[in-house]
């Protein structure tokens, strides 16, 4: 199996794009089920803080990180491109350790 955790944090972004990306209990329902289906996951998990919001998911496919990236921010209403700068991406036994 594949995994994959991508995210921000105080360290790696200031207060207002956390804000922005940070997951209301409402919508965590809505953007686990599109990383399920349009991102490939079979598993998925998301954890939003007001020091860091952070998506994980695992696969025995592919993972493609602009695929979860776009759905990421396609759920909060902003723009990937805006949003890469600010994001840190571990793979495999990185994502497990972090």
């Amino acid at each position: 199996m594949k995994v994959m955790l991508t995210g921000l944090s105080y360290k790696t972004a200031p207060v207002e794009v956390r804000e922005r990306l940070a997951f209301a209990e409402s919508a965590l329902g809505e953007a686990l089920s599109n990383l399920r289906s349009q991102g490939g996951a079979e598993e998925a998990l998301i954890l939003s803080t007001c020091n860091r919001v952070e998506v994980a998911i695992a696969t025995n496919g592919e993972i493609n990180l602009d695929q979860v990236l776009g759905i990421i921010a396609q759920s909060r209403g902003i723009d990937a491109v805006w949003l890469r700068p600010y994001l840190y991406t571990f793979r495999d036994e990185e994502a497990i350790r972090h």
